[in-house]
């Protein structure tokens, strides 16, 4: 190891590492989200190796079956989710549009999405209703199997 002999030496992790390059980028950026529970699920059980590079959000999804907390309409309990953040400038109002839902407003930055025919998310910074920056960032997603569905297997034979 180099000796330092004037200066500061700092260990500065990935998600800090990434926050400062995204940082420098714009004001408007997302981040992989590391924090509690959202609707009764950690990011652990949804997803792995969050990251984002440049325009493209990637990792791993967990496949999730009869999630209620997320949705009560059935046909949204399952699938494959990915919990994000995006910060909030001072000042300016963050809104993410993806698939058929658009401008929708983010109160603390955190998203939970279901990943279904939606091939990215657009985020739209604004101050006093003008556009100040849109971003989109681009899925690219490694998709564990679903778990196999334990059923009954007919009987064929002919009588």
């Amino acid at each position: 190891m180099a000796e330092i002999k004037y200066g500061y030496k700092a260990i500065i992790s990935d998600g800090a590492k990434q926050l400062l390059v995204n940082a420098i980028q714009g004001s408007v950026y997302v981040f992989a989200y590391t924090g509690e529970a959202v609707f009764g699920k950690t990011p652990d059980e949804l997803q792995k190796d969050v990251k984002i590079v440049g325009n493209k959000i990637q990792g791993t999804l967990n496949y999730i079956e009869g999630w209620t907390e997320f949705s009560s309409k059935p046909e949204e309990q399952d699938g494959y989710f990915v919990m994000i953040q995006s910060n909030l400038p001072e000042g300016e109002k963050v809104y993410m549009s993806i698939g058929a839902k658009s401008d929708v407003e983010l109160d603390d930055g955190i998203m939970v999405l279901r990943i279904i025919n939606g091939k990215s998310v657009k985020l739209t910074a604004k101050k006093d209703d003008e556009i100040v920056e849109e971003k989109e960032y681009i899925f690219d997603f490694t998709l564990e199997p679903q778990p196999e569905v334990e059923g009954e297997i007919a009987d064929a034979t002919e009588e």
